[in-house]
C-alpha cells in the first residue's frame, strides 16, 4: 500500500532470516533491528558507518555499486570528516 501511494517504509524489529526474506518477497526496501546489528553507541555506530560503505546494500543492484565505486574519492571525504 506504501508503494502505490508514494510512500517510504522502514520495517522494524527484523531478527530473523525469514522475517528478512518475506520482507523482501513483499517489496519492503529497507528495515532493521538486531537481525543487522544490536544498539550501538556513537563511537560504534561511527565505525560501522564507515566499514558498511564499501559493501552493497539491501536491495542494490550492480549499476548502482559500479556507480558508488567511481564516487569512491567523495567516500574517502566522507570518511576523514566523520573520523576528525
Amino acid at each position: 500500500m506504501a508503494q502505490i501511494l508514494g510512500m517510504d517504509v522502514v520495517a522494524e524489529g527484523i531478527e530473523t532470516s525469514s522475517q528478512l526474506a518475506q520482507l523482501r518477497e513483499l517489496g519492503c526496501e529497507q528495515g532493521q533491528g538486531f537481525y543487522f546489528s544490536k544498539a550501538l553507541d556513537k563511537q560504534a555506530t561511527t565505525a560501522l558507518i564507515i566499514s558498511q560503505q564499501e559493501q552493497p546494500k539491501w536491495g542494490e543492484t550492480a549499476a548502482i555499486q559500479e556507480s558508488k565505486k567511481k564516487l569512491n574519492p567523495q567516500v574517502n571525504q566522507v570518511k576523514k570528516v566523520i573520523v576528525t
